[in-house]
């Protein structure tokens, strides 16, 4: 089991937060490595070598309640 880090620049609402994998992967899940609630681990079956987009969807939001902006 292979996983992605996200970095946000405010902190995140750890129930809102959606995120896609394309390809999709099996067993996705989501970890907080930090309490600040400012980097997420998205873990699940990668395959070494290969190309995946990651997307924080847009009905995440920060731990405030605003809405996750992409910038």
């Amino acid at each position: 089991m292979y996983n992605v880090e996200l970095t946000f620049a405010s902190p995140m609402d750890r129930d809102s937060l959606r995120v896609e994998v394309t390809p999709s992967v099996g067993t996705q899940t989501v970890f907080w490595p930090d309490e600040n609630n400012m980097k997420a681990q998205v873990s699940g079956d990668f395959l070494p070598s290969a190309g995946y987009t990651v997307v924080v969807k847009g009905d995440s939001k920060t731990r405030d309640g605003r809405r996750w902006v992409r910038m």
